[in-house]
C-alpha cells in the first residue's frame, strides 16, 4: 500500500498550533507584557476550539472569554469587536500558511535532491491534510466569510498566500524528468488545483460530499497521490 514518507526519515516542515501566537502585520500591536501575551494566546485558542463545534455567528464574546478563562474587559482590550478577533486570526493562518510553504520549499527533505517526484507529491498532500484537519473549524470560518466580505483585507491576504503557492510549484516543476504530461508546468498547476480542492472539500465540507466519498486521512493521501501522478502520467509510488 502506498503511504506518504515516514516523518522520521525526513526533516519535514510540522504545522502544529504554536505555543504562542506569532504577530501578524496586522494593526493589533503585539502585547508587551508575557501577562498579555497569555490572555492574547488564550482567546485565540478558546476561539479556535468554538469554530470546531459551531459557526463564527454562533460564536458570542462572552463564551470566548469564558472558554479562554479570561473577561469580556480583557477581550475588549485587544480587539474593538468580534469581527477584529476574526481578521486577527486570519492574519494567523496567512503566517502559517508563509511559513509551512516556505519550509516545505527549502526542507533539506527536498533541497538535498533525489527525492522521487511521488515521494515528493506524497509528502506535500500529506501536509495538506494535516494542515486543514488542525484547522478544520478556523478554516471552514475564513472560506466562508471570506466569501461573504469580499475584498478587503481578506482579499490581499488570499493573494499572498497565491503567491506563496509558486514557490511549491516550483520544487515539484524541479522533476520535470519525471513527468510525462506534454505540458508539465499547466499540469502541476492545475493538478495542484484539484489536489487543493479535493483536500479542502473533503476535510471542511463533508456534508458536500457524495455517498461513499469521506474517507479517512490516510486513504485521501494514498488516493490523491495516485490521482495527482496520473494525471502528471508520473510513476506511480512503490
Amino acid at each position: 500500500m502506498p503511504r506518504a514518507p515516514d516523518p522520521g526519515r525526513q526533516s519535514r516542515p510540522q504545522t502544529g498550533t504554536p505555543a504562542t501566537p506569532p504577530t501578524p502585520a496586522t494593526r493589533l500591536r503585539s502585547p508587551q507584557q508575557a501577562r498579555s501575551r497569555d490572555t492574547l494566546r488564550r482567546i485565540v485558542a478558546a476561539t479556535r476550539a468554538l469554530l470546531q463545534e459551531k459557526t463564527f455567528d454562533e460564536i458570542s464574546i462572552a463564551e470566548i472569554t469564558r472558554r479562554a478563562r479570561s473577561s469580556v474587559g480583557a477581550f475588549y482590550t485587544r480587539f474593538p469587536d468580534k469581527d477584529a478577533l476574526l481578521d486577527y486570526l486570519d492574519e494567523l493562518y496567512m503566517a502559517d500558511v508563509l511559513a509551512a510553504t516556505d519550509e516545505f520549499s527549502q526542507s533539506s527533505y527536498l533541497r538535498g535532491g533525489g527525492a522521487p517526484l511521488a515521494e515528493v507529491i506524497a509528502a506535500l498532500i500529506e501536509q495538506l491534510v494535516r494542515f486543514h484537519r488542525e484547522r478544520s473549524g478556523l478554516l471552514r470560518t475564513l472560506i466562508v466569510e471570506a466569501r461573504r466580505r469580499r475584498g478587503g483585507s481578506f482579499s490581499e491576504r488570499t493573494q499572498r498566500m497565491t503567491a506563496s503557492v509558486q514557490g511549491l510549484l516550483k520544487t515539484l516543476l524541479s522533476c520535470r524528468d519525471e513527468i510525462g504530461h506534454p505540458d508539465p508546468q499547466l499540469a502541476v498547476t492545475l493538478g495542484f488545483v484539484m489536489i487543493f480542492s479535493a483536500v479542502r472539500e473533503t476535510i471542511l465540507f463533508p456534508e458536500s460530499l457524495p455517498e461513499g466519498a469521506a474517507v479517512d486521512d490516510e486513504v485521501l493521501i494514498r488516493e490523491l497521490t495516485c490521482g495527482y501522478l496520473a494525471y502528471l502520467r508520473a510513476e506511480p509510488p512503490t
